[in-house]
């Protein structure tokens, strides 16, 4: 039988109301119907329909009325989505400076702006172009645009942690905790071990969950 750390599906007393919000029913009488193995997939089924649909549908109508009121959604068939994005949001390319990663971000768990694999951090990042900075953006924040006042305006601020030292170190990718703008970083042993992770980490690492 399917379990979760060793406990039945059946023992997790979860009913068909939405996670975190017990009074939002998945089904009629949703609270009072409690999920089985054999009706796991179902649950699963209506937590993700009204959390990404059936949640937002009101929102998403009022949006597309919204931006329909100025553009006719007929004109933007010729667009991809990645275009309309540039249309919409343009594409203000300016490189990182290391100031403004030094004041901008936190440092904490014995990492220093005199520790080595940070001064190379902010070097590296300093030196990426639009896409660069997108994926890294992505990766440690979930979203691949910075908001208004750049780092700056990051909430909480980027934060960087040790994940591993010593022999060890150069073995591991960075990790990261979106929610919380969270990097731990390898205390890597040279500039070119740092730049090779951290890139494999962002190719790797993009749409899952793989290095949180």
């Amino acid at each position: 039988a399917l379990t979760l750390d060793g406990v039945a599906v059946e023992d997790l007393c979860l009913t068909f109301t939405l996670p975190g919000y017990p009074d939002v029913a998945l089904v009629a009488g949703g609270a009072d119907v409690v999920v089985t193995l054999a009706r796991l997939g179902e649950y699963i089924d209506r937590v993700v329909a009204v959390t990404l649909v059936e949640g937002v549908q009101a929102q998403m109508a009022a949006m597309c009325a919204g931006f329909g009121a100025v553009v006719p959604r007929q004109q933007l068939a010729v667009f991809t989505p990645d275009e309309l994005e540039r249309v919409c949001c343009g594409l203000h390319f300016h490189p990182w400076e290391v100031s403004e990663l030094v004041s901008a971000c936190r440092l904490e768990h014995g990492y220093t702006a005199d520790s080595s694999v940070i001064q190379w951090l902010y070097e590296l990042m300093a030196s990426f172009g639009a896409e660069d900075q997108r994926a890294f953006v992505s990766f440690v924040t979930g979203s691949p645009n910075l908001p208004i006042g750049g780092f700056r305006g990051l909430r909480p601020p980027l934060t960087v942690v040790p994940k591993a030292r010593g022999e060890g170190a150069d073995r591991e990718l960075p990790s990261v905790m979106t929610c919380q703008n969270y990097l731990k970083l390898p205390e890597y042993s040279s500039r070119v071990v740092l730049a090779a992770k951290l890139r494999l980490a962002l190719a790797e690492g993009q749409g899952s969950f793989l290095l949180s």
